[in-house]
């Protein structure tokens, strides 16, 4: 065999190993809501709990991260959608997580690169050695650790709830703020609530309230019925109470002058059992008129 023709079937080989390699790339994404694990909720199939390198995986809709996941491939968490559980999340070196949405995790370890947008939160530490850019809020609930990785983003902020711990060769952008403090984190009853199907709507009541309408099926059975708001999404108090009497209940609130408030509805059953509902996200404008829009668990 000459030297021309062994170069050719090298060059085929090469083709035939890249084209190869790309067919077996797939897109995974949500249709509706549901557990991370459900193969019920993903099209076209469950692509599993380790997102292999070449993939894309979108998650469109409201989705509970009831196992840890590895990402070797990309992962996107839509605008709109949210990706929330007691579980870890580690990107791999190989790995992209690119987050428009709310993720609230157990842990959250990076190897490879995060872009953030929106919300992107750790009930523990969040662990980089890679690269996080990050134009909104990472949180961290106890351990901000940065190994020797990069922090970056315009004008985005970095909170710790406990510590900030960096090495010497770690890389922290000009334009980033970061903040060590103590903070009430509300999500780590993530796992030890029950969530309920519901819907939340919020309105405007006038020129100095806002009406928050919760329904459920689930509410009948609610000993206790409490609203809880916020200037941050992050800090809760409550601010109503109410023992529900059917599947609606009305509950109302002061307008504050902030113009962009979270509000959220826990209840207790009669043996102390504690339920979850949706949150709604509530932007209001110079007339006092609201918006909302269901921005974490909701199905």
């Amino acid at each position: 065999m000459n030297n021309l023709t062994t170069q050719k079937l090298i060059l085929v080989s090469l083709i035939a190993s890249i084209l190869g390699g790309n067919a077996y790339a797939t897109t995974y994404k949500t249709i509706s809501h549901g557990k991370f694990s459900d193969e019920n909720i993903w099209q076209p199939t469950y692509p599993g709990n380790i997102l292999k390198a070449g993939d894309s995986v979108f998650i469109n809709s409201q989705v509970v991260l009831n196992i840890p996941i590895a990402v070797e491939g990309t992962l996107f968490i839509e605008k709109g959608a949210a990706l929330q559980g007691n579980k870890e999340i580690r990107v791999a070196k190989s790995g992209l997580l690119e987050n428009k949405g709310n993720t609230v995790v157990k842990r959250l370890s990076n190897e490879g690169k995060i872009n953030n947008e929106l919300i992107l939160e750790a009930m523990m530490e969040v662990d980089n050695s890679g690269v996080i850019n990050n134009t909104a809020t990472t949180f961290a609930g106890s351990t901000l650790l940065n190994k020797g990785g990069v922090l970056d983003g315009d004008k985005g902020s970095y909170f710790s709830n406990n510590t900030v711990i960096a090495s010497p060769n770690s890389i922290y952008g000009k334009d980033i703020n970061v903040f060590q403090a103590s903070f009430t984190n509300p999500a780590v009853q993530i796992d030890e609530s029950i969530y309920c199907n519901a819907s939340l709507n919020v309105v405007a009541g006038g020129s100095d309230k806002v009406l928050v309408e919760i329904t459920s099926t689930s509410l009948k059975n609610m000993e206790t019925v409490i609203l809880e708001k916020s200037i941050d999404g992050k800090i809760f108090y409550k601010v109503a109470e109410a023992k529900a009497e059917n599947s609606t209940l009305l509950l109302e609130d002061r307008i504050a002058m902030e113009n962009t408030l979270w509000y959220r509805i826990s209840a207790y059953d009669l043996s102390g059992k504690q339920y979850q509902f949706p949150e709604a996200l509530v932007k209001i404008s110079d007339k006092s008129e609201t918006l909302s829009m269901l921005n974490r668990i909701s199905y």
